[in-house]
């Protein structure tokens, strides 16, 4: 899913996603035609291709690729249990936004590491810091109006996760056809989902996920 003015065909074809579709321009040239379409900091305006630009930009710091620095800096040293797969462009780019195909209980195990603060089985994995900054971060001004509230009017977005607002104060990060990754802390609950719906995004399925989740986590 691009963004709600995105074309998510061009998008699919040029990363080798789209059957029948000319793959030969790749993610990363594919990324370089594209125009800002607002100001920063002033309205909420998802789009895919933001996060497979910052992959890109990881690898160009690190030096290293994006599927060998999750395998090094995370999925390793969080101790998950079986190998996870990536998808790539036909000229090995990363899609950072989507393709990452693990297993429920490795999932899981991430936001086990989310909810401890960056901290598993006692090693600090990645910094408290970072982990605070998606709690406390993040802007209700620039939600309202953006791509997704009216179908998430209460939440707003930080760091590649989106956040409820009172009384919950949970943090989740949800992908298309249903997929799902829970956490709320104050609960102590971590739920993970993985679905095969049939719309990329349904408000309506979302808002009864939401209230599931809650739910849960409320009679724990």
């Amino acid at each position: 899913y691009v963004s709600p003015t995105g074309d998510m065909v061009e998008y699919r074809e040029a990363t080798g996603w789209s059957a029948g579709g000319d793959s030969s321009l790749g993610l990363r040239r594919y990324l370089c035609t594209l125009k800002k379409s607002g100001q920063h900091g002033v309205r909420f305006h998802y789009c895919s291709p933001s996060t497979d630009m910052l992959g890109w930009v990881v690898e160009r710091v690190s030096g290293n690729r994006y599927s060998e620095l999750l395998s090094e800096v995370l999925f390793q040293p969080a101790g998950t249990f079986e190998n996870a797969y990536i998808g790539i462009d036909p000229y090995g780019a990363a899609r950072a936004s989507g393709g990452i195909c693990m297993t429920l209980r490795d999932l899981a195990r991430i936001g086990e590491l989310v909810l401890g603060r960056g901290a598993l089985d006692g090693a600090q994995i990645v910094p408290e810091s970072w982990i605070d900054d998606i709690y406390s971060g993040g802007s209700r001004e620039t939600w309202i109006g953006g791509s997704f509230e009216d179908g998430w009017p209460d939440a707003w977005y930080r760091s590649q996760w989106y956040k409820q607002g009172t009384p919950v104060r949970a943090i989740s990060g949800f992908g298309i056809y249903g997929q799902a990754l829970y956490i709320n802390p104050r609960t102590e609950t971590v739920i993970a989902k993985l679905s095969s719906q049939p719309q990329p995004l349904d408000w309506e399925l979302e808002a009864f996920q939401r209230a599931a989740f809650d739910a849960i986590a409320q009679s724990l």
